[in-house]
């Protein structure tokens, strides 16, 4: 990375690409560190003890892509801020979509601090958790992260008009798994929940009136 970096240029051709795209859009290099570190972080660290402790996580392996897709987007820098925010707001839903599979992986993505403050021990983690307390545990993940696509989408109005119904469609399909989420939050122990056919006419809809008419 460091030579390619310097150079502009590597003889593997993904990485060139890559190099070409960053330099030309002001793709920063201290966010590719960042997720890169973040990579490494899924290698060694298994669970993250406080909220904080996640947030350094989240920050390489999805704030820093909402960034460098806003660079690429070409926003101004008013609404990076906004961007991290939907980077994280969207990885959260993934860890809380996941929950199932970072479990079959040695993998609690949700803050230890949270299990402990809803009775649940981290070492009894899986489908046989209580099912009350899981559901307030879970109930508690989604209010905190609903408030986060919520303010994300007051930076809608930074994303270029050509490339807000993107932003907008791809943040209402994730809201979408979160709403299905809480209606049945121990499901995710079976099932990998996802949008059915019936949810993407409001979804669609949604997103235009996000992106066009509000």
């Amino acid at each position: 990375m460091d030579f390619a970096w310097s150079r502009g240029t590597s003889r593997e051709p993904v990485l060139r690409c890559f190099v070409r795209v960053a330099r030309q859009h002001g793709i920063e290099r201290p966010w590719v560190e960042a997720f890169l570190d973040s990579m490494e972080m899924d290698l060694t660290v298994s669970c993250y003890p406080r909220y904080s402790d996640l947030e350094r996580y989240v920050y390489g392996s999805a704030e820093v892509v909402g960034l460098m897709m806003a660079r690429v987007m070409r926003a101004p820098d008013a609404g990076l801020g906004h961007a991290r925010l939907l980077g994280h707001a969207m990885q959260t839903t993934n860890f809380l979509r996941d929950v199932a599979e970072d479990h079959a992986r040695g993998r609690i993505y949700i803050p230890l601090e949270d299990l402990h403050r809803f009775g649940i021990d981290p070492s009894s983690w899986g489908p046989g958790v209580p099912e009350g307390r899981f559901r307030a545990l879970m109930a508690h993940q989604i209010r905190r992260n609903m408030r986060q696509y919520m303010e994300a989408h007051q930076g809608l109005r930074y994303v270029p008009p050509a490339c807000r119904f993107g932003v907008a469609l791809a943040s209402f399909s994730y809201q979408s798994v979160l709403y299905r989420i809480s209606r049945d939050p121990v499901s995710v122990w079976h099932n990998r929940v996802k949008n059915a056919r019936g949810d993407y006419p409001p979804v669609l809809w949604r997103a235009a009136y996000a992106a066009f008419m509000a």
